[in-house]
């Protein structure tokens, strides 16, 4: 059953750009046992909170973050993107990372996605692992198509508490030869960081 419910969440994050959005649409229908809600745009800028929980990474270029503060029927979501580029000229490297702080989105784990669990098939490479920083550990998952040039990383930030019905998630969006590098750009963001931010934002 684990490998089947990975395979969905890793086969969704990667084919799918929007899935973390869907996912909330999705939350929402299902908790009102109807139709998936539609995203209302909510007023305000709090997103730009996140901003400076983007770092500089050497040998790539900042572009303008984005960011949205958007409403799920009774779900609410914050988002925050930053875009980076190699600074080499002419090279088709990119990464985006995405921070997303919203209800149930805990819910993409569950207990039974054991750390050191791992998928490897012609289709997809799926890798549940704990990202130690510090003193610190958040569980993390790993997912590309081997011999693809797109890998997707996703890491909890907060959320696992007992009784939380808010979690954060960075997305690491990496397009490049070798998929499996997505791993090296984690070291640059501050988890601790993110997972103090997000507890100041008042979403239950």
């Amino acid at each position: 059953m684990i490998s089947r419910k990975l395979t969905v969440i890793g086969a969704a994050l990667l084919l799918f750009p929007g899935f973390l959005p869907l996912f909330f649409s999705n939350q929402s229908g299902a908790a009102a046992h109807g139709p998936a809600a539609e995203e209302v745009p909510v007023s305000g800028t709090e997103y730009r909170r996140l901003f400076s929980l983007f770092p500089d990474i050497p040998g790539w270029k900042a572009l303008e973050p984005e960011g949205s503060d958007l409403r799920y029927g009774d779900i609410r979501s914050i988002t925050a993107k930053q875009s980076y580029q190699p600074e080499q000229e002419n090279s088709e490297l990119r990464l985006t990372a995405q921070i997303v702080i919203g209800k149930r989105i805990q819910q993409l784990w569950s207990s039974s996605y054991v750390p050191g669990y791992t998928l490897d098939s012609r289709n997809l490479f799926l890798e549940v692992f704990r990202f130690h920083q510090g003193e610190d550990t958040f569980p993390a998952m790993v997912q590309y198509v081997p011999g693809g040039k797109r890998s997707v990383l996703l890491l909890l930030a907060g959320g696992w508490e007992e009784g939380r019905k808010t979690g954060a998630v960075l997305q690491l969006d990496y397009r490049g030869q070798e998929p499996g590098k997505v791993r090296e750009f984690l070291q640059f963001f501050d988890g601790k960081n993110l997972q103090m931010q997000y507890e100041n934002f008042e979403l239950e």
